[in-house]
């Protein structure tokens, strides 16, 4: 940077984007041209018109919940790896009854990645606080996060968007990341399109079958 009054015109954009240590050099014009360049490709930036394009054509005449959750989370998958962003699990859970209950559970549903937790309450970890409150979690680090559930020990972030449909939760979209702040406001403004999206085309009369009273799994909870 060029001076401390440019670098105040971006320190929260980069404070909140950053997912590795940033370097600011002022009154040093040499390097400002290559700082800003590298400033902009810390966290590499997701294709998400092109994504949007792709989830269009594979959801558009499709109602099926299973077909498009499965093709959603396999471009999203796909996106982000093309992007060499490390996320290591990308899928949904479901708002779902539970049998001779008035319980709802959030349970598995089509994803990418490692095997994971099967039923989540709708109250329980970064899923769950999603769901409760119907809003996006973009956690840094879900170490700090208060009963975090670690289906997978390796993730160290966490993006949460939920499904809504004319204000009814259908359920939420989860993705880790192995790493430290890896998701940013771009991501959680452009999968809350890709949701939109899709989610109001498909057809989600199935998830009113509830699912069979079993005992939850015990989950790790960090």
């Amino acid at each position: 940077m060029a001076s401390y009054s440019e670098w105040e015109s971006v320190r929260d954009t980069i404070a909140s984007e950053a997912s590795k240590t940033v370097v600011v050099l002022f009154d040093a014009p040499w390097a400002a041209a290559k700082t800003k360049i590298a400033l902009s490709t810390v966290v590499p930036a997701v294709d998400y018109a092109k994504l949007t394009s792709v989830v269009d054509a594979i959801t558009k005449g499709e109602t099926d919940f299973i077909a498009n959750c499965a093709n959603v989370s396999a471009a999203i998958w796909d996106a982000f790896h093309e992007a060499k962003r490390p996320v290591n699990w990308a899928g949904f859970y479901l708002n779902r009854p539970v049998e001779n209950s008035d319980t709802r559970l959030l349970v598995l549903g089509p994803f990418h990645g490692k095997p994971a937790c099967k039923r989540i309450q709708l109250h329980s970890g970064v899923c769950g606080a999603a769901a409760s409150t119907r809003l996006i979690q973009r956690i840094p680090n879900v170490h700090d996060f208060p009963g975090h559930i670690a289906c997978d020990s390796a993730s160290a972030s966490e993006l949460v968007v939920p499904v809504l449909v004319q204000g009814d939760l259908i359920g939420v979209l989860d993705l880790d990341c192995p790493e430290l702040n890896g998701f940013h406001q771009a991501d959680a403004d452009g999968l809350q399109a890709i949701v939109d999206l899709f989610a109001n085309r498909t057809h989600w009369d199935s998830l009113t079958l509830p699912v069979r009273n079993l005992p939850l799994e015990p989950h790790p909870e960090h």
